[in-house]
């Protein structure tokens, strides 16, 4: 583990934030605003899902401050272990659900 992270490199490069939230309550709050949230059905070659808009445009507390901390810290950490120099501002965040289906 390094910096918070497990590195993995196979079968391609990857990492694992184990306690990325660590405050249940706060994961308990999320969970019940997102799942508040409308969802669209989306479906691609392999599987369908439902997902939800941007949540930029969402006023809910819980949701409104994930939002902020991967605006701003994870941005942040995300430099400093990558050393990208070119990270833009917008980032795009959004809702899925994955449900069990018969498809």
């Amino acid at each position: 583990m390094e910096n918070g992270c497990i590195l993995h490199t196979e079968p391609f490069k990857c990492c694992f934030l184990p306690n990325f939230i660590s405050d249940e309550e706060f994961l308990k709050s999320l969970e019940k605003d997102l799942l508040q949230l409308k969802f669209y059905e989306k479906s691609n070659d392999l599987y369908k899902f439902h997902q939800s808009d941007d949540l930029k445009k969402s006023t809910k507390s819980s949701i409104a401050s994930m939002r902020n901390v991967l605006y701003n810290d994870f941005r942040v950490w995300l430099h400093e272990m990558t050393g990208f120099v070119d990270l833009t501002d917008q980032v795009d965040v959004s809702c899925a659900k994955y449900e069990h289906t018969g498809n």
